[in-house]
């Protein structure tokens, strides 16, 4: 349960930075089945036929991620209507004599309500792919088990495994094939006396039902978080502001630091495009004014966009290629290095 609530806050959470709505990524399912006894010869029950039973339910639940999501699930569970079995029989009372009086019964058999944390599994070994038609779903959570045939068997705590076989036919409606397996953890007798909680395959069930479900809301689409055209239009105008920028900052860096004095030292500066490390002919018109009777430090210098790494090596080769250039033209280089992101796309010489 405290795993539910903590799923839960992560929800709202999410919900706030993506600024969607709560519906979206929701889902409800109506499915229905059979069940029986893991062991029914331990129960009591003539035979494995008996204690075969239908179910119907409901699930109600919300994707917090591609991968990880919550869900609440109802289940009932229907009388066989077998002459033979307990499960078609409701305790009463006790006669003058001491004997258990049942009677026949014809309503629900139980009712089980769970919490349940699911993984789709496909998306977290396979990747998200919003156009996968076959998925494989993980579920499992804490249970309430009421039921109705016996005096003893009112309330219990349990527990539920199950997965799901999802064909999804579009964007809202999904078929789903779902067995499962049930653990009574605090129901039955052992000696006489409650059994204390615990995995007990005689206090188990197992089922299989077919399911549809229909998804509301907005579901995932290219990523799991979402943006409003006004957000796109923004980076937009960013992007093409840099872009317009560009020749500006290039030309004002070539025109006054090229013949910077700094104390003793000049320095030459080499512009390059963005993401590139090749030398243009203003680079070159730059580098061609450089005495070749002076000794230099070369350093390379790179920018947004791109990874850290990705810039440190730009940066690098930048270098690596003005330090070339000066070498044949007959300029002593003493040191050559990349300093990796800075916020400009230029390589200084330094003379030293």
């Amino acid at each position: 349960m405290i795993a539910l609530v903590a799923m839960f806050a992560m929800s709202m959470s999410a919900q706030t930075f993506e600024s969607s709505r709560f519906i979206d990524n929701t889902y409800f399912r109506l499915e229905g089945g059979a069940t029986a006894l893991t062991h029914p010869g331990c129960n009591g029950y003539e035979d494995w036929g008996h204690t075969i039973q239908g179910v119907i339910g409901a699930e109600i639940g919300k994707w917090i991620t591609p991968k990880f999501g919550v869900a609440f699930e109802g289940d009932f569970g229907i009388r066989n209507g077998s002459k033979f079995g307990y499960f078609n029989y409701e305790w009463v009372g006790v006669d003058d004599a001491g004997i258990d009086l049942y009677q026949k019964a014809k309503r629900f058999n139980y009712i089980n309500v769970t919490g349940l944390v699911k993984f789709n599994m496909s998306n977290i070994f396979a990747g998200w792919n919003p156009n996968r038609k076959w998925e494989f779903v993980m579920a499992t959570g804490p249970m309430w088990i009421h039921g109705f045939p016996g005096k003893n068997y009112e309330n219990d705590f349990g527990v539920k495994f199950k997965a799901e076989v999802n064909y999804n036919f579009d964007e809202r409606w999904q078929l789903n094939l779902i067995p499962e397996f049930n653990y009574n953890l605090t129901g039955g007798y052992s000696f006489g006396t409650y059994e204390h909680p615990r995995f007990d395959s005689r206090n188990s069930w197992y089922g299989l039902k077919v399911g549809v479900t229909y998804k509301i809301g907005n579901q995932f689409t290219e990523c799991p978080y979402r943006y409003t055209q006004n957000d796109v239009d923004k980076l937009n105008a960013e992007i093409n502001d840099l872009r317009a920028r560009q020749p500006e900052v290039v030309e004002k860096i070539v025109e006054k630091v090229v013949t910077k004095e700094v104390g003793t030292q000049t320095v030459y500066v080499v512009a390059f495009d963005y993401g590139k490390a090749e030398l243009d002919q203003a680079g070159r018109d730059v580098l061609n004014t450089i005495p070749t009777d002076v000794v230099v430090d070369v350093q390379g210098e790179a920018s947004y966009p791109g990874s850290k790494n990705f810039n440190q090596k730009l940066s690098e080769r930048r270098a690596n290629v003005v330090a070339g250039y000066l070498a044949n033209r007959g300029v002593k280089v003493a040191n050559c290095n990349g300093v990796g992101e800075t916020g400009h796309q230029i390589v200084k010489v330094v003379v030293k």
